[in-house]
């Protein structure tokens, strides 16, 4: 099989898997709950996105193993001790659960399966995107298309759900549920104060929450792909679309982390005119954040029921590590790797950084925070390089996007602080994979 019919068939997988994360809970929900089709044949059928990395993985391994350019790929990749850190915290997690805090395995690879797939997802697609992808296909710029027609389609979904929640039904939501759990039908709409007040847009997503942080990962790479140099009015009218999708979720963390985002956008791009892009674009969103949170403070900002329960966690996850700071309580303790303990042992630190402390001890919280940082680090060295007037116009357009998707992982950083939006599968496979994609490319045409 030649190189180009490879290329052709990973692309149709590849475009399969962004595609079909995006539709899976609104497919569970249909069969679920319309079709009553609950059978444990299932849930092998909804394994579909873990059976598209095995083969990709099995593809690269071997590649490298007949081709013996494993090295080679270390070494251009720059991957190596990434690789070596990911693999030290992946026998770190087992050597704790079975050797210190005596866990069972399977809660040990439970717990490792959330903590630590993103990792392997951004390598295996680091290195199909290196040695199968050409440079002409740019699936980043396929796949900002696809977010332009997620953008109409959220607020299509939040006007229906608004006006007639009803509608959701015919595709088997329950407009009179309010929080969606195990065994009963998602709710059509979710609100600002659990069951009243202001319609909440949760699109596709299990929650408003996972389409907010969706957002807040994929709006750098929009804003370079989308908006950015564009002729002012499309400019103007995509910058406040998607302000309006991110505005829709009532999601706080989503909010700050996005105005965050937004702010280190215009000081890059609008470094030499600042104090024009501060006056026409960054001062008044910070004002109509500011009078939709002031309008709606009580129904958004002060959420008795959510403030109470971040605080209450948090403060139990700082005694949990205060009790086992060196290696942790054990591996699985924590959400989400705790609801498969069984009932009443759930735990959720409404933190994702604690939550790694809390499973893994110090040590793995070191690590994990190394891997995370490194996504970070690649990112802000692209753009400096992006700069350089050396740099081919190739170069320049990679490290710029490289960068956006390290902005992406900084923002959803933000919304760690109080949440775990790096366990909801709709969001880390499909970044993490568009993540490797481009770092493939970037090296690439470095190479």
């Amino acid at each position: 099989m030649t190189k180009e019919k490879i290329q052709n068939i990973l692309l149709i997988l590849i475009k399969i898997f962004f595609v079909g994360l995006l539709l899976q809970f609104f497919l569970q929900t249909f069969v679920g709950f319309g079709l009553w089709r609950n059978w444990p044949i299932w849930s092998l059928v909804w394994m579909w996105k873990e059976i598209i990395i095995l083969i990709l993985f099995i593809l690269v391994c071997y590649r490298t193993r007949t081709h013996k350019i494993w090295k080679i790929l270390l070494e251009k990749l720059d991957i190596k001790r990434f690789v070596i850190l990911t693999l030290f915290f992946g026998v770190l997690g087992i050597l704790n659960g079975l050797a210190i805090t005596q866990t069972w395995l399977s809660a040990t690879i439970i717990s490792l399966r959330y903590s630590i797939t993103w990792f392997v997802i951004f390598l295996i697609f680091s290195v199909v995107s290196w040695e199968f992808i050409d440079q002409k296909v740019a699936m980043e710029r396929w796949w900002s298309k696809i977010i332009w027609w997620l953008l109409w389609g959220s607020l299509f979904w939040w006007a229906v759900v608004f006006f007639v929640p009803r509608l959701l039904e015919f595709a088997w939501y329950n407009q009179y549920n309010y929080e969606w759990d195990m065994g009963i039908a998602p709710p059509a709409a979710y609100y600002s104060q659990y069951n009243q007040w202001y319609v909440r847009n949760q699109f596709l997503f299990e929650r408003p929450i996972s389409w907010g942080f969706f957002l807040v990962a994929f709006w750098p790479l929009f804003f370079v792909l989308a908006i950015k140099r564009r002729w002012w009015k499309a400019f103007v009218f995509w910058w406040w679309l998607y302000w309006l999708a991110i505005i829709s979720t009532f999601s706080r963390a989503a909010w700050i982390a996005w105005i965050v985002q937004t702010w280190i956008l215009l000081l890059i791009e609008y470094r030499k005119d600042i104090k024009k892009a501060f006056i026409y674009w960054w001062i008044p969103i910070v004002l109509i954040f500011w009078w939709v949170a002031y309008i709606g403070r009580d129904q958004i900002i002060h959420r008795q029921f959510s403030n109470t329960w971040h605080l209450v966690n948090l403060k139990l996850a700082i005694e949990k590590i205060q009790d086992h700071t060196r290696f942790g309580e054990w591996p699985g303790t924590a959400w989400p790797a705790s609801h498969h303990l069984g009932e009443n042992k759930e735990y959720n630190p409404e933190n994702q950084f604690l939550q790694i402390w809390i499973e893994y001890g110090i040590f793995g919280f070191i690590a994990w925070m190394i891997l995370y940082i490194w996504f970070m680090w690649i990112g802000w060295i692209a753009l400096r390089k992006s700069f350089l007037e050396k740099e081919t116009k190739q170069q320049k357009y990679l490290g710029y996007v490289l960068f956006s998707l390290s902005l992406g992982i900084f923002g959803l950083g933000i919304c760690w602080l109080v949440l775990h939006s790096f366990v909801d599968r709709m969001i880390v496979y499909p970044f993490m994979a568009m993540f490797g994609l481009v770092y493939g490319q970037y090296k690439k045409i470095l190479a």
